[in-house]
């Protein structure tokens, strides 16, 4: 039997409940992923939107060909407070 050993990743985004929105995000990388594919991957902070923009792009197209894993997810604080 092969052994995997994939990457999880879990993140959060936001001020707060209390503030405003919350964005949540999840990946599952595996263990041959060629990060050649989506180069320039670094703390979503330190990106340009445009940067961002591509890289979500890139992702999405992955994703789409069963090479990467995420789901993104936006909770507003109303839906967190009920």
């Amino acid at each position: 039997m092969k052994s995997f050993q994939s990457v999880i990743g879990v993140d959060e985004a936001g001020r707060g409940p209390l503030a405003g929105p919350v964005s949540v995000g999840v990946a599952c990388v595996p263990p041959d992923f060629n990060w050649d594919l989506i180069p320039g991957v670094d703390d979503s902070k330190k990106l340009t939107e445009k940067k961002r923009e591509f890289l979500y792009t890139a992702a999405s197209q992955l994703k789409h060909e069963q090479r990467l894993f995420f789901a993104v997810g936006l909770v507003s604080a109303s839906h967190i407070d009920a």
